[in-house]
């Protein structure tokens, strides 16, 4: 998932005019999250940041609608051991389906 510009083949999420979001899917199943997000980079944008539960909604309907399983989001750890989002936003939502994190 790609949050960044929004033009051909981004979509909005409605009520939020931030953002642009663009759903792709890799060819490669050995991808990497360090690869997807330097894919999201050149793309002019960052993997995409989830901070409510409308949001995390949205990203599971456009998934399904993509017939989308797996997707790499912008979460990872910092150096100082904290979560943090690739696109610089606060790390604010934690409800992950059981299993959480990996």
């Amino acid at each position: 998932l790609i949050e960044g510009a929004g033009e051909d083949g981004w979509i909005k999420q409605s009520g939020n005019d931030e953002f642009c979001y663009k759903f792709v899917v890799s060819p490669s199943d050995t991808d990497s999250w360090e690869k997807a997000e330097y894919n999201c980079q050149m793309e002019g944008g960052h993997l995409a940041s989830v901070h409510d539960n409308e949001e995390n909604n949205f990203f599971m309907v456009n998934m399904k609608r993509n017939t989308i399983e797996n997707a790499f989001l912008g979460l990872h750890v910092n150096n100082d051991d904290q979560f943090e989002w690739t696109d610089g936003t606060v790390a604010d939502y934690f409800s992950w389906s059981k299993g959480g994190l990996s």
